[in-house]
């Protein structure tokens, strides 16, 4: 007796579901093999991976009990809003991640490649690459979390010449500065004296807390660097450089101690740090997320330190626009005239309007 396809039977639970328009994943794109589930599907950065889900079926429910991507366990994704764990947010991931990786797919083809030849014709036409990834950090867990944060950093930094260290913050104590609040963080700007912002960190802060803070002050914490050439000096420091709620790395007090990428920490706090700008993030893997931009063909760096409920939201919000809307909205995707009636009368019902005119 054939095994009924769990993806199939989560969606009739889910009738509202809309996936994204741009991946062609349905649950009848996984096969049976070997008691998993699997499909071939893009990941986030464009590539070609098989996803293979063990499941767990009984009458009243179906259970994720592994998953894996091209063979290599993973429990979670730091690139998704928040760790998925059911059958549906299983293949919801699947789903927007193919669509995500599928992106390239519909940029000019004029400009793909990484041929010489193609990169002069870019840089003729001011056309340059541009790419932004979130990374989650309660995505990395266990020993060396800050490691595999590191690791996991790399490949998304590697168009450029910044490169980034992220230690574990062994002690940062509040008492011993000068106020007794913790160490004041800067705003740094190129040609400008160090400014001051009125947040004090040290390592005993409650994450959610500072974060709520942070946002409530109104202020940003990153920080950014640009290079004269990404593709010429892989070793050389930034042409320009600066950041927000960020400390001076050589500036550190003695008592504020940072441990190897791959110790475990001893507060709830990582330093990002960037030795090239003299720069450090305070960051928290309970509450915080990265949000990595590489612009310029990877001469323009700059990541964000923000609260992951905050860009969770955000990003809810515009998964829900793009899988409702995107589709009409893509002028590369002819319509009928009945589709788009259909999308307007849609549209005035959700806001209790009438086209009846």
């Amino acid at each position: 007796m054939d095994q009924p396809n769990p993806f199939a039977r989560a969606l009739t639970h889910a009738p509202d579901y809309v996936p994204s328009y741009l991946s062609a994943i349905t649950p009848e794109s996984f096969s049976l093999i070997d008691d998993s589930w699997r499909t071939i599907a893009r990941t986030y950065a464009g590539a070609e991976v098989e996803y293979t889900l063990k499941i767990e079926s009984d009458p009243q429910k179906d259970t994720v009990k592994e998953v894996r991507i091209d063979g290599t366990p993973v429990r979670d994704l730091p690139m998704l809003a928040a760790r998925p764990e059911t059958v549906l947010e299983w293949f919801d991931a699947i789903v927007y991640l193919d669509a995500c990786g599928r992106e390239m797919d519909r940029q000019d083809p004029r400009w793909r490649g990484d041929d010489l030849e193609t990169e002069f014709e870019r840089m003729e036409h001011g056309v340059v690459m541009r790419a932004e990834e979130p990374v989650r950090l309660e995505a990395f867990c266990g020993p060396g979390a800050p490691q595999k944060v590191q690791e996991h950093l790399d490949p998304i930094l590697a168009a450029s010449p910044l490169e980034v260290e992220v230690r574990p913050v062994l002690a940062w104590p509040a008492a011993a500065s000068s106020g007794g609040y913790g160490e004041i963080p800067l705003v740094v700007a190129p040609g400008e004296p160090d400014l001051y912002c009125a947040l004090p960190f040290a390592a005993d802060a409650k994450p959610r807390t500072w974060y709520t803070e942070l946002e409530r002050m109104q202020y940003d914490c990153y920080a950014y660097a640009h290079f004269a050439d990404a593709s010429m000096n892989f070793s050389g420091g930034a042409v320009a450089s600066g950041g927000s709620t960020v400390f001076r790395l050589s500036e550190l007090p003695s008592y504020v101690r940072l441990g190897e990428p791959g110790q475990a920490a001893t507060a709830p706090w990582w330093a990002v740090c960037f030795s090239q700008l003299d720069l450090v993030l305070p960051a928290s893997p309970e509450e915080g997320l990265l949000y990595v931009v590489v612009d310029d063909n990877g001469a323009s760096v700059t990541i964000q330190n923000m609260p992951r409920g905050t860009w969770a939201k955000r990003h809810q919000l515009q998964e829900r626009f793009q899988r409702r809307c995107g589709g009409l909205a893509d002028d590369s995707i002819p319509h009928t005239d009945d589709e788009i009636a259909r999308a307007i009368t849609s549209a005035l019902t959700a806001i209790g309007g009438s086209n009846a005119q």
